[in-house]
This record gives structure tokens, sequence and C-alpha cells, in this order.
């Protein structure tokens, strides 16, 4: 609970812009329609191959926030479709929603030291929140694992001025010191500050970055432990964590494993802000029922080996490309000549672009200001 508190503190605030608006387009998706085609899916077929449409959030790659219309008991996600992002799914919604108010932590992966560690060189695993065994859990293994790729140079940050810890390691020892340091220190990977709008049954993502974060667990200099850690000198930790998180928007339009994360972030800023709600929303299927699918995780892994095995490829066309649904009412774009200067006029923009209560994902087009809540 600690660790919830720490990085997704939500804070309550209202803007009010008075800068020139800009036409921007968004999706939503109606997570009660979403329901409904799951349970009518005959028991033999898959929901995700009948309607992958649901599956995929109809597209959605950056979440914005959501809408919950009281009078029909209905949550609508609403977000963007940027091709350069990788693609969420509603497997991601659900295990974060679980992470969130069935275990009460947030989504969280750690690779430790163990006793196998100084022989077999086999760190354990450690994933909180209930998301072992789930895409979810996957893909943020395989970020902490390009995070320490480009940490020890096996792979090139690709930017230039951005350094691996390695470079900036050895630059630092040869200009600086003639010790010996052996240090263990590890990089966390989490959101900087997300900050949420929560107003009458309507939240926005306002802002959510992710950062790098380092820390020293043990340090020796010419084979003498030092106690003090805070005394130790190794400033190419931090330097490359504030590299990386300075850059990590770049970073993730090369690699597809820091482009999900960013989503995968911002579907955990939203379930922790249902919590703001007054009369939560009736999330019972998701939270008992609904079957995410089983994907196979490690407990402990050979540090090195995975690091070298793991696929890397840069960002490709599979994440530009999205099938459309068949019908022609699933999404449609209805302008609408306001500016969303007050959140609560979201709830009224997406009901009332919705062309029916059946409608599962629909798309809408408002003038919005470029330091507005839904950027």
């Amino acid at each position: 609970m600690k660790a919830l508190k720490l990085y997704f503190s939500i804070f309550l605030f209202f803007l009010f812009s008075i800068d020139t608006p800009q036409a921007a387009e968004y999706i939503a998706f109606s997570l009660k329609v979403a329901q409904k085609k799951i349970l009518t899916t005959p028991k033999d077929k898959s929901y995700r191959k009948t309607h992958p449409e649901v599956f995929n959030l109809a597209g959605i790659t950056k979440i914005k926030g959501f809408v919950y219309n009281r009078s029909t008991s209905d949550v609508i996600l609403v977000g963007m479709r940027d091709p350069e992002c990788a693609i969420l799914t509603l497997d991601d919604f659900v295990v974060a929603l679980r992470a969130r108010f069935i275990h009460g932590k947030c989504p969280l992966v750690t690779i430790d030291r163990s006793p196998e560690t100084e022989k077999m060189q086999l760190y354990v695993v450690h994933f909180e929140g209930g998301i072992e065994n789930t895409q979810f859990a996957k893909d943020l293994l395989n970020a902490y694992c390009l995070l320490i790729r480009l940490a020890y140079s096996y792979i090139s940050t690709g930017l230039e001025g951005v350094k691996s810890y390695r470079e900036l390691s050895m630059d630092f020892t040869s200009r600086h010191s003639t010790a010996l340091y052996q240090i263990t220190r590890r990089f966390w990977i989490y959101p900087k500050a997300p900050l949420c709008a929560v107003r009458k049954d309507v939240v926005i993502i306002k802002r959510l970055k992710i950062g790098i974060h380092a820390g020293t667990l043990s340090a020796k200099i010419d084979g003498k432990k030092i106690m003090d850690q805070a005394n130790i000198q190794d400033t190419s930790t931090y330097r490359f964590a504030k590299l990386v998180s300075e850059n990590f928007e770049e970073l993730s339009k090369r690699y597809r494993f820091f482009s999900k994360l960013q989503g995968l972030y911002e579907i955990v800023a939203l379930t922790n802000a249902i919590d703001f709600i007054k009369e939560r929303p009736d999330l019972i299927f998701w939270l008992n029922y609904y079957q995410a699918k089983n994907v196979r995780t490690v407990r402990k892994i050979n540090l090195l080996k995975w690091i070298k095995a793991i696929n890397l490829p840069e960002i490709s066309s599979q994440f530009k490309a999205y099938k459309e649904s068949s019908d022609s009412n699933e999404l449609i774009a209805n302008p609408l000549e306001f500016n969303i200067n007050d959140i609560t006029l979201l709830k009224a923009a997406v009901l009332q672009a919705r062309p029916s209560s059946l409608t599962l994902s629909w798309s809408f087009i408002t003038e919005i200001s470029k330091d507005n809540l839904i950027k």
C-alpha cells in the first residue's frame, strides 16, 4: 500500500484554460457493451477472435480518462489512437484494476539477488499486485530488461548525448579515481507524479511521464565495504537515470517495450482514480469473472542470458496497423462546437456523440486548447 501511495498519488485539481483551441479527435469505449459482447460469445469461441475490437479497446493506444454514466451504470473509457504507440488491451485494464482493488498494490516487477546468484547467476523475479502470468507482467519485465541492456551497453540508446551507465561509469573513473569500485545498484521504472483531474463522474489524466529511479544497494572501494552509502560518489548511476528519464519519450519511439509501458501506467493511474469517484461504479464482472489470458512469466532468470536473448526490435508496422470494425456505426466522427474548459463538459461530449446505447466505441471531435485537461 505504501508503494501505491508513493507512485500513484492522485491530485484533484481543476483548470480553466484561455489558450487558443485546436481540433482533437477522441475515441470512447463502453465497458458495459464490451461486457455484453464477451458474455454473449459462444463458449466454444474466443471473444478475442470474435470481437477483436473489444480486446484491443477499439484501437486506443493513449488513455486520457473515463466517464461514468450513472443512468446506465456504464464506465466509458476515453482515449486516442496514436499509430506510434503500442496497442493496449482489455486484459491490461483488468490486471491493473485487480491490482488496485483486490491486491491493494500497484503493478510492480523487481529482479533481486538470491543465494544462487553468485554461483549460477540466477536472479529471482518478484511481481506485485497479482500480475504474474499475464501479458502485463511480461511487458513490465521486458521493459526492465531493456533498461538493463541500455545501462550496460548491450544495445545503444541511439540518441546523441544519451550514454549508457557503463560509458558514464568508465568515463567517471578514468577522470576522477584510481580506486577499484564494486557497486551493486538498481534501477526502477516508475510514473513521475501522475496528475489526474476528478470531478462529477469524470476522470482525466492531465500528466503522466515515465521516469527512472536509481539506488545503490551496496558498495566496496578497494575491497573495503562502505557502510555509509551517502558518501559513495557513484554519480554515473544517477546521471544515467536522469538521461533516460528526460529522453524516455524518444526512446519509446525506438523500442516497443518502452512504448507499451507508457500506456500501462496510464491505465494504472486511471484505475486508481476510480477510488475518488463517489459511489464507485459496479466492477464486479471485471474484478471477479473476466478471464485474462494466461501468459507464463518466469520466477528465476539468468539475467545475462535473458537480456542477450530477448528480442528487441524497433517500433514496427505491427503497431501502426489496426483493423477497423466492420460495423460502420462503431467509429464515427461527430464535431462538437465548444471548448472543454470544464472537465464536466467531457461527459456531455461523450454521451452526445454516442449513436446508441448499444454502440461499443465511437469517436468525437471537439475543439480543445493546447494546455487543456485532456491533451
